[in-house]
C-alpha cells in the first residue's frame, strides 16, 4: 500500500463530518476506523554471488587482478543481474532466483534500494547496499520469485551525516523518505512513469509475464552523474517515453505514426520494442462539470469485425467508427493520457487484435490533494462519471449505451472508486477492474451486494502488499459467497 508523502489525511476529507462521506443517493458511509494490521515482510536479502566471490578473492595471491575481473563483469551486466539458484546449493528453491544490483560511487556514504512493497520499513539499513572492501563498488542481492516484477529506485547519499531514511521516525516515513531520496537506476534499461512526475526503473525476473503492451516504458538514456552531498536521482535525462506532465497528448484521428511497439516476449518478461506503423486513433480533450478528461477514439481498421450497431442521438460527424464500441472509463486519466501515452498502446493493441475497437474516457485527478478528496470515496469523481461523463460520452460518441458494454477501472484510490461506481451506478456500469484497491479506506461489500445490476468485478493485488491482498481476498470471498461474479488475480509484485 502506497500513500503519497504530503497527502492529506483521508479522515476528515471535505465531504461532511470527519470520516463520513455522502453518496449520490444521500446515504452516509463511514470510513474504516483504522488500517487493518498486517505483517511486514522482511527484506529477502542474501549474500550474493558477487559478494562471495569478492571476499574469496581476498585470500588469493592474485587478489587485485581477480577483483578487477569481478568488477568488470559486474559493471558489464544491467541492473539487476539475475543468477539462477537451481544448482547453487542443495535445497535451493528452483522457483526463486537471485537479483543483484551494483553501482560504483566513490563519494557515497550510503546507498539504499527501494523496491515496491519489498522494503523492510522497520529496519531501513537492511535495504542498504554493501560497499565491497577496497573498492567503490556497492551491491545488494535479493532472493525473489522468478516471476517477480517491480518498480524500484536507488538513493545515493554523499553527506557525512546519516541519510534521512535512517533518522526519520515511523516505518511509513522511512519508506516515503527512501522513495523521495532516490531516483531511476542509471544502469537499468527500462523506466516507467511515476505519479510524482518523475520516473522509476523496472526489474523483472526470467518468468515474469510477457509485457505485450509496453505502456509508458522508456529506455534509459545516458545519465549525468549526480554531484554534491545530496541524494542521487534528480539528474536523469529526458525519457523517450513517457510524456512529460505538461505535454498535451490530444491528436486528430486518422493516418499513421511511427511508434515503439512491444510485440514479442523476451526471456526477461519485457518485450523488445520495434518500429511499426499501426493506424492511429484520435485523442480529444473534454471538460466534464469543470473536470478535465480525455477521450480515445479507435482508428478505422480494414477488415475489423463489425460490432452491433447502437445509434446515438448525436455523434461526432467525422468519427471513424461505424458501430457502437465498448467504453472503458479510467480514473487518474492524466497519468494514462499524458505520462503513460496510453493512446499509442491502444493503437497497437487494436491493430494487432489484442483488443477490439473501443473508446476510452480518462478523467483527470489533477494533483495529490484533489486526488485524495475525489478518489476512493462514494462521491467526488464517482458522481462526475455517473452524472456527467457517461451521459456526455454516450450522447457524442458511438459507444454502448448499456452497462453490459461499459467498464470502469482504476488503481489504488482509483480502484476503490471503480468499485464505488459499480455499487452506485444503478446498472449504468456493468464491470469494474480494481487494481490494488485502497480497501483500507472503506468497506464496500455491503453497497456492492445491495446493487443487483452490475455484472462482474475483477480485483487485482500484489503478493507483497499484504494489507491490500488480505482485504481484496476478503471482499471477493464475500461477493462470491453471495452468488456474485467476482475474481481475484494475484500478481508477483507490490503496489505497482
Amino acid at each position: 500500500m502506497t500513500r503519497p508523502a504530503g497527502a492529506p489525511s483521508a479522515r476528515g476529507a471535505e465531504f461532511g463530518p470527519p470520516g463520513r462521506h455522502r453518496d449520490r443517493h444521500g446515504r452516509w458511509h463511514a470510513e474504516r476506523a483504522a488500517d487493518v494490521p498486517h505483517p511486514v515482510a522482511r527484506m529477502p536479502r542474501v549474500t550474493g554471488p558477487l559478494e562471495e566471490a569478492w571476499m574469496a578473492a581476498g585470500g588469493d595471491p592474485h587478489c587485485s587482478r581477480l577483483r578487477e575481473d569481478l568488477l568488470a563483469t559486474a559493471l558489464y551486466a544491467e541492473n539487476p543481474s539475475i543468477t539462477e539458484r537451481g544448482g547453487l546449493s542443495p535445497g535451493s528453491d528452483p522457483s526463486t532466483c537471485l537479483y543483484t544490483w551494483t553501482i560504483v560511487d566513490s563519494a557515497a556514504t550510503a546507498v539504499a534500494l527501494w523496491t515496491n512493497a519489498v522494503f523492510d520499513e522497520r529496519s531501513p539499513e537492511c535495504n542498504e547496499l554493501t560497499r565491497l572492501p577496497g573498492s567503490d563498488l556497492w551491491t545488494i542481492t535479493l532472493c525473489l520469485p522468478r516471476e517477480w516484477r517491480s518498480s524500484y529506485r536507488l538513493a545515493v547519499w554523499r553527506d557525512a551525516v546519516p541519510p534521512p531514511w535512517r533518522v526519520v521516525k515511523g516505518r511509513h516515513a522511512s519508506r516515503r523518505t527512501a522513495i523521495a531520496s532516490g531516483g531511476p537506476d542509471p544502469r537499468a534499461r527500462l523506466r516507467i512513469a511515476f505519479p510524482s512526475g518523475s520516473s522509476v526503473s523496472l526489474a523483472a525476473g526470467p518468468d515474469a509475464p510477457a509485457d505485450r503492451w509496453g505502456v509508458g516504458l522508456s529506455c534509459a538514456e545516458e545519465p549525468s552523474s549526480p554531484a554534491g552531498g545530496r541524494p542521487a536521482g534528480g539528474s536523469e535525462g529526458p525519457p523517450q517515453r513517457p510524456g512529460k506532465p505538461d505535454e498535451d497528448p490530444t491528436r486528430a484521428s486518422g493516418g499513421a505514426v511511427h511508434v515503439e511497439c512491444a510485440s514479442r516476449a523476451s526471456p526477461g518478461g519485457v518485450s523488445p520494442r520495434e518500429r511499426v506503423v499501426p493506424p492511429r486513433g484520435g485523442l480529444e480533450r473534454l471538460s466534464i462539470d469543470g473536470t478535465r478528461a480525455w477521450v480515445y477514439r479507435p482508428p478505422r481498421l480494414r477488415g475489423a469485425p463489425a460490432l452491433p450497431d447502437d445509434p446515438r442521438p448525436a455523434r461526432s460527424p467525422n468519427d471513424p467508427a461505424s458501430s457502437a464500441t465498448p467504453l472503458l472509463v479510467l480514473f487518474d486519466g492524466d497519468m494514462w493520457a499524458r505520462r503513460l501515452r496510453l493512446g499509442d498502446a491502444l493503437d497497437r493493441a487494436i491493430a494487432s487484435g489484442l483488443l477490439p475497437p473501443l473508446h476510452v474516457a480518462m478523467l483527470d485527478s489533477l494533483d495529490v490533494g484533489t486526488r485524495w478528496r475525489t478518489l476512493g470515496v462514494p462521491g467526488g469523481h464517482v458522481d462526475v462519471v455517473l452524472d456527467g461523463l457517461l451521459p456526455r460520452i454516450r450522447a457524442c460518441y458511438p459507444v454502448s449505451a448499456e452497462g453490459t458494454g461499459t467498464i470502469v477501472a482504476g488503481q489504488s484510490l482509483g480502484g476503490l472508486s471503480a468499485l464505488w461506481t459499480l455499487a452506485l451506478g444503478e446498472g449504468m456500469v456493468g464491470y469494474a477492474i480494481a487494481q490494488s484497491p485502497a480497501l483500507w479506506r472503506f468497506d464496500v461489500a455491503e453497497p456492492l451486494l445491495a446493487e443487483r445490476r452490475w455484472i462482474g468485478a475483477d480485483i487485482q493485488a500484489g503478493a507483497y502488499e499484504a494489507e491490500t491482498l488480505a482485504l481484496s481476498t476478503g471482499l471477493v470471498t464475500t461477493l462470491k459467497g453471495a452468488g456474485r461474479r467476482a475474481r481475484l488475480a494475484v500478481t508477483c509484485g507490490g503496489h505497482d
